[in-house]
């Protein structure tokens, strides 16, 4: 979305202001979440709530996708929610989600599947010779040009110096199911 209005060749370059949006407010959500919930007859804690942000990067889609998933499982018979019923309904929509991470994952080149695998445990400083020594990434030329493949996907995106995924989920899928499915290829 950013290329259409900062791309020079782009008809709509230059015809709007990028602004940086921030994370909503943690007490804002926290309060949605009990008050939806509540609605129910569900309670979920402060510390909850907490924890469910966290897992969904602060990102409000994703705060609602899991929290959805969270109410369904909840819905039949439960009465408050607990931090293991938010991870598992986490990895459920992981799993609800498997083939289509599998596919956006298998059609990138090697070096931007390394990378994205490096993402998943930092993205902090991916320039430097440390960084792509211990990824075993290639040049910082190259880590340059998939960092720009991986950006016009929508798979990651860059806040400051750091880069991060697009979404927590599939962030959660390359760090547990690609990173073990490259190790067993290699072996």
């Amino acid at each position: 979305m950013q290329d259409m209005f900062m791309a020079k060749n782009r008809p709509f370059y230059n015809s709007a202001l990028t602004i940086q949006i921030s994370p909503l407010p943690e007490s804002d959500t926290i309060g949605f979440l009990t008050d939806r919930f509540a609605r129910s007859g569900i309670r979920i804690s402060e510390d909850n709530c907490r924890h469910l942000i966290r897992m969904a990067d602060n990102i409000p889609y994703y705060i609602q996708l899991l929290a959805a998933e969270v109410w369904q499982y909840m819905v039949p018979d439960m009465h408050e929610v607990r931090q293991e019923v938010i991870d598992e309904c986490f990895e459920r929509v992981v799993e609800l989600k498997r083939d289509y991470y599998f596919e956006r994952y298998d059609r990138l080149a090697a070096l931007q599947k390394r990378l994205l695998q490096a993402l998943s445990v930092s993205g902090e400083n991916i320039y430097s010779a440390d960084y792509i020594a211990r990824h075993r990434l290639a040049g910082a030329s190259s880590v340059q040009k998939a960092v720009a493949v991986l950006q016009d996907e929508g798979l990651i995106e860059k806040n400051d110096s750091s880069f991060f995924f697009a979404d927590p989920f599939f962030r959660h899928y390359i760090r547990n199911y690609a990173v073990r499915r490259y190790a067993a290829e290699r072996n």
